[in-house]
């Protein structure tokens, strides 16, 4: 204990003598460096959550000499163009234009992306639901991509400056193999879970916030401490208002943006952006109210360089400041990836999910937040089928609880429960979000054979992540029997098909979840048969608040 105390003050004293950092330009032993990529330009289209995680993506791969380190903003290199066509919400995806589609303008949350990352390549195998063009289980993308894989990549230019009706010859192949594997995510939301808490006596969704401790603040801290360690965040934000953006000359032709959040909504969020380094003495006065404050984030955006009047009057880096009081950024949608190479293959994902999250930001069960509902119980299991041979080397967990020790639990029946027991796994699941956890000794797997993955959580409040699946991409129920929670009334197991989940934005309330648990394999070495290992993790990305629209002003 006393060694955990004193490496805590040494973390409080290293982030306050540290008044202020920049991943633009960090100084190494190689001389000066840049952890973060060069600005992008999402056009007129509702991208910036592809963008700002790409952006934190690229970074943690600049910061782990992953990708190659220059003194100057590199080009990006996880493709946000791939993650845009291919994360299975076509609701979600470009432009007004795009398909025929009038809700293609809604923009994406982290939960797409999320779906995209940990997808991996391969058939998903659901006990009882065929593959189908309607579900798109077998056409979408398989997590990050390089740009250079392949010439669509990039986001393209045209995309810029309008919608052309037809940009089916412009989306990337969904099929490509991720370049790289997420292997961990951890979320900041303040006040979710065992996070830094909200101030008393403030809660979510209330229009009382009032942040006023500047550097001093826990959260501000706590993000300080993740950009040192992992690089970029992202995080949500209210852009709505173009006013909100304020211009101070710096004498030499150029300008600074500030940015002030007029009504102080955490829920009122329709844009992802990126923190990409902080400023302890930084102060900003509100040109509405004269408020000056100390201390702000250095964020960047991702609409151009120049892109704050439309004579470009007022020429800037893509960067703005935004202060640490802010009730938005860098308290909600506040994500850092990490991130490895996949290696000479392609990871199999093994999961029951039916289909895209893209209508489960709609729906809670029990006491979660949007999208990702918690469950009282603590137990539950998964049914996971493989569509080929191979071994099962890691298993992919979400948890909302930081510190949650899980035991994990492998059979190969089901009979009214697990039933023949094949191997058992601990792990410690370290921070709210998602781990890709590798198993002890590597299982098995035989093509069509389905395998039960009991999950049991030995932490106090530490309990299952369920996802609302009725609806979910033409979805009108989920079928039975592909996950299952633990009754402790009844002492028996309950069909998560069953569970209720309550509705939000005027949607209907629904039954029926699924457990979220996905399995990583091995697959054949290219011309050998010789069975690959891997280790890594995948990534989960949440958020509170509405739809990001998130398109320039």
């Amino acid at each position: 204990m006393k060694r955990l105390t004193v490496l805590f003050l040494l973390l409080v004293s290293t982030l306050h003598a540290q008044q202020s950092y920049d991943l633009r330009s960090v100084l190494t032993g190689n001389g000066t460096t840049s952890w973060v990529p060069d600005i992008q330009d999402q056009g007129i289209f509702s991208d910036c959550w592809t963008f700002a995680s790409a952006t934190a993506m690229n970074s943690n791969l600049l910061m782990g000499g992953i990708l190659p380190q220059v003194s100057t903003p590199p080009p990006i290199q996880i493709s946000s163009w791939h993650l845009s066509t291919t994360n299975g919400a076509p609701e979600a995806l470009v432009g007004p234009n795009y398909g025929g589609n009038s809700n293609a303008s809604w923009g994406g949350f982290e939960y797409q992306a999320l779906g995209y990352a940990t997808r991996g390549q391969g058939q998903w195998a659901i006990p009882g639901v065929s593959p189908s063009s309607t579900t798109h289980i077998t056409t979408m993308g398989g997590g990050p991509v390089l740009d250079s894989q392949n010439s669509q990549n990039p986001f393209p230019s045209v995309l810029q400056n309008n919608s052309p009706a037809n940009i089916g010859y412009l989306i990337p192949p969904a099929s490509q193999t991720p370049a790289y594997a997420v292997t961990s995510v951890t979320m900041y939301d303040q006040g979710f879970s065992n996070n830094v808490a909200l101030p008393s006596p403030i809660t979510p969704g209330g229009s009382n916030y009032n942040f006023n401790l500047g550097a001093a603040d826990p959260q501000v801290a706590a993000i300080k401490q993740a950009l040192l360690s992992k690089g970029a965040l992202t995080t949500s934000m209210n852009a709505q208002n173009y006013s909100d953006f304020n211009y101070v000359a710096n004498g030499n032709g150029t300008y600074t943006v500030n940015y002030f959040n007029p009504g102080q909504d955490p829920n009122n969020t329709d844009h992802e952006v990126t923190i990409i380094g902080w400023d302890d003495n930084y102060s900003m006065t509100n040109p509405t109210t004269n408020a000056t404050t100390t201390g702000a984030w250095i964020v960047q955006n991702s609409w151009g360089k120049s892109y704050w009047t439309s004579n470009d009057a007022y020429p800037n880096n893509g960067t703005f400041y935004a202060s640490y009081n802010d009730a938005s950024i860098g308290r909600t949608g506040v994500a850092s990836f990490e991130l490895a190479p996949t290696g000479n293959y392609a990871p199999t994902v093994l999961q029951n999910e039916l289909g895209p999250m893209s209508y489960a930001n709609n729906y809670s069960a029990g006491q979660g937040p949007l999208g990702m509902a918690q469950r009282n119980e603590t137990k539950g299991a998964s049914i996971l089928q493989p569509s080929s041979d191979g071994q099962l080397i890691a298993l992919g967990l979400a948890t909302q609880f930081a510190g949650a020790e899980v035991t994990v639990n492998i059979y190969d029946d089901w009979i009214n429960g697990p039933a023949n027991l094949l191997a058992t796994d601990t792990f410690l699941l370290k921070g709210i979000g998602y781990q890709l956890n590798d198993l002890t000794t590597p299982l098995n797997l035989l093509s069509g054979n389905s395998i039960v993955i009991e999950l049991v959580y030995n932490t106090p409040g530490a309990v299952p992540v369920v996802i609302g699946g009725t609806g979910l991409n033409g979805y009108l129920n989920v079928p039975d029997g592909l996950s299952y929670y633990w009754d402790e009334t009844t002492s028996t197991w309950k069909d998560f098909s069953r569970v209720g989940f309550t509705a939000y934005s005027g949607s209907p309330d629904i039954t029926g979840g699924i457990l979220f648990v996905k399995g990583l394999t091995a697959v054949p070495e290219p011309g050998t048969g010789l069975l690959l290992t891997f280790s890594g993790s995948i990534l989960l990305l949440r958020r509170k608040g509405r739809a990001s629209k998130c398109r320039r002003p």
